[in-house]
């Protein structure tokens, strides 16, 4: 039985003096007593959840700290590490983007493999140390630990993708030739795969370059692959963005479904013209879909011969020729315009004009390229001609045949070209790979020296040629440019194959001015060396229109050595038979004659250019020179750390030496050589040679 009692009487509120009308009873609850059990006072679960969170505070704690001892412990072994290996990363990016630039491949390969080494290396160790679910832990207590891990992978992926840009270039020198004269398809997939991987590459290195921006300052591996994005890449992201809009142009100029036309335009240096030699044979190259579909060799006077428009031909030439034609059209010292002068005159001739044929590029080469490239396929007999070409009797033989052979007598003296062009095609086509290599490496010397030059309509391939330095275009100055430019041209006419036998020096002697203006003495000098040959094309006189490019405004005011020469034209020009060429006459109605010094005066690509006739018997030596004044320079202040420079433009075809000598403004010297007086020889001058010096007090 069990009994319930109302509490009664009972006030859980002790009072002195309560406030009347205050209910103190309605704050408490009145609990209903059991008298069956003891009454029991519950317990607070509070405690409990403390104690739970502190042992769970104790035990994170406990962890945390021991993966922060397992950090510290590494970490410096890790930053000992990545700063050792930092060193060498950064030197073979550095290398291996200028390889790349350069084309290169093998050399870039070579450095990149190595860092592919080495980042597996880093990354192995960040996982052995760490483990791949310790490393997030770990980031979660340092946690540039973790941007650095996701950084490692993000370079060790970039130089992947630079190691796969080397081995397509690599492919592209190795077997390009081979892709392009036999299987267009696996060319053209070549130039789109390393077009696609340039791509690539540029998204890359700027994921990358905002990643190692952010952690450069944590450690000094992260800020040496900083810089080595920054220095390598960002500094040379133009010329990665060049290649791309270079191949952009390749894949359209050659991947066309229809018949894409490029000359091949074949130079003969022992008769100069201003844009190289006498363009005396050509080929026209007819490719399709990546891959050269044929290859015609022709007599320069074949499509002349078919010229119907009369053209007034370069004042020089009018006592060897009625009309201009493409036989004589590389007249330009900037050969750009010689070449596009070139193609379209072929154009204009039936030959070309009723097939509507359009020439899209053109390629020179010279006698000096033959000679290379024979070095490296070896001799070539020619049983019908009695003879075996080699690189030492090439321009002798070929000459000969020419001038003398049999097939003159028939009316086709060039046709030697065409039976030698298949075989030299074969041979190329099957090079080995270290015979390649020499080839790629005469080539690249050929190009440094003007040897090999291209042109192209399409603009990313002309822009891309101009950037290289390799399209034969004279220098253009900037508008801040201090300095003074030389180039001379000359300029074979009617002189047979002499300046084969030619040896030429050019002295230039620079009193640079306060004003920054200069006096410039120009020493040219000429050895025939042509009577010791027997055939008569290499003993004639040599006639030599020669010009001196110089400084805009730049005035002659001394000329010796020199010759005169009457010019004048077979037919009357004034007919209205005869057009005239806009370029030419724009450069010929620039210039003045001077009765006194048996020249003219005139202006042609920015520059001014003195020219007049320079006759060089053979078995002679003769020297031109002349003096001129450079204008001061505008908004000139003459302040020590101001840089003077030199550009010097060499001719095409032209075997020559130049000596320059520099003399500082009064007052001053040249910081290189700390003297007033800067010298050097060039024993066979780079298609271009730049000086840089600085001004400083002396």
């Amino acid at each position: 039985m069990s009994f319930t009692v109302q509490p009664k009487n009972v006030d859980p509120v002790l009072a002195d003096v309560k406030k009347p009308g205050e209910r103190y009873d309605a704050h408490f609850h009145r609990p209903v007593v059991h008298l069956e059990h003891e009454p029991q006072r519950p317990e607070t679960i509070w405690p409990l959840i403390r104690r739970i969170i502190f042992i769970f505070v104790i035990a994170v704690t406990v962890f945390v700290v021991g993966i922060g001892v397992i950090v510290a412990s590494n970490i410096k072994t890790a930053q000992r590490l990545f700063a050792g290996e930092g060193d060498a990363l950064t030197e073979n990016f550095l290398l291996s983007f200028d390889a790349l630039s350069q084309f290169k491949p093998n050399d870039a390969h070579a450095r990149l493999a190595e860092n592919s080494k080495t980042f597996s290396m880093l990354e192995n160790f960040l996982d052995e140390q760490y483990g791949g679910k310790l490393l997030e832990l770990a980031g979660a207590v340092v946690p540039p630990l973790n941007e650095a891990r996701g950084l490692i992978t993000q370079v060790s992926t970039l130089n992947r993708s630079f190691l796969e840009l080397s081995d397509a270039l690599s492919d592209a020198q190795t077997n390009g030739f081979r892709y392009f004269q036999s299987d267009g398809e696996k060319f053209l997939a070549l130039l789109a795969r390393t077009q696609g991987l340039i791509r690539t590459i540029k998204s890359q290195v700027i994921e990358t370059k905002n990643t190692t921006t952010k952690l450069r300052g944590i450690a000094p591996f992260f800020a040496m692959i900083d810089t080595a994005l920054g220095d390598g890449y960002v500094k040379r992201s133009a010329e990665l963005t060049s290649i791309e809009h270079f191949l952009s142009g390749v894949i359209s100029l050659v991947g066309s479904e229809t018949d894409t036309h490029i000359l091949l335009l074949f130079q003969n240096p022992a008769e100069l013209r201003p844009g190289g030699g006498f363009i005396g044979s050509y080929a026209d190259l007819i490719v399709r879909r990546g891959q050269l579909r044929s290859m015609k060799v022709s007599d320069i006077y074949d499509p002349d011969g078919q010229l119907d428009v009369k053209v007034v031909p370069p004042q020089a030439l009018w006592t060897v020729t009625e009309r201009w034609g493409a036989r004589d059209a590389n007249w330009f010292f900037d050969f750009p315009l010689s070449a596009k002068t070139v193609v379209n005159f072929l154009e204009l001739s039936k030959i070309y004009s009723e097939q509507n044929v359009a020439f899209e590029g053109a390629i020179a080469l010279n006698i000096n390229v033959f000679r290379s490239i024979l070095d490296i396929i070896g001799p070539i007999p020619l049983k019908e001609y009695g003879i075996t070409v080699t690189s030492d009797n090439f321009l002798n033989e070929i000459q000969r045949e020419v001038e003398a052979g049999k097939d003159r007598e028939t009316g086709y003296p060039k046709r030697i070209l065409r039976v030698l062009a298949p075989t030299i095609l074969e041979r190329l086509a099957s090079l080995t790979p270290e015979r390649q290599a020499g080839l790629i490496t005469s080539l690249e010397a050929h190009l440094a020296r003007k040897d090999l030059m291209f042109y192209a309509r399409e603009p990313m391939l002309a822009d891309f040629f101009a950037s290289r330095g390799i399209d034969g275009a004279v220098y253009r100055q900037p508008n801040n440019f201090w300095g003074n430019y030389i180039a001379v041209v000359d300029t074979n006419i009617a002189s047979g194959k002499s300046d084969a036998f030619i040896d030429q020096t050019i002295d230039a002697r620079i009193d640079v001015d306060t004003d920054g203006g200069a006096l410039v003495d120009l020493g040219v000098t000429r050895t025939h060396r042509g009577n010791t040959q027997k055939d008569p094309w290499w003993r004639s006189t040599n006639q030599n229109y020669i010009q001196l490019f110089a400084n805009p405004d730049a005035t002659l005011i001394g000329l010796t050595g020199n010759d005169t020469k009457t010019v004048l034209p077979k037919v009357d020009y004034s007919s209205s038979s005869f057009v005239v060429n806009a370029d030419l006459e724009r450069i010929e109605g620039s210039r003045l004659f001077s009765s006194t010094y048996k020249a003219w005066t005139g202006t042609a690509f920015g520059k001014t250019v003195f020219s007049t006739w320079w006759l060089l018997p053979a078995g002679k030596e003769r020297t031109l020179e002349a003096r001129y004044q450079v204008p001061p320079a505008q908004d000139f202040h003459l302040v020590a750390g101001e840089q003077y420079t030199f550009v010097f433009d060499r001719q095409s075809g032209v075997n020559t030496s130049l000596s320059v000598t520099i003399l500082a403004p009064l007052g001053y010297l040249w910081a290189e050589t700390a003297t007033p007086v800067f010298s050097q020889e060039f024993k066979d001058p780079n298609a271009r040679e730049t000086v840089t010096l600085t001004l400083a007090k002396a």
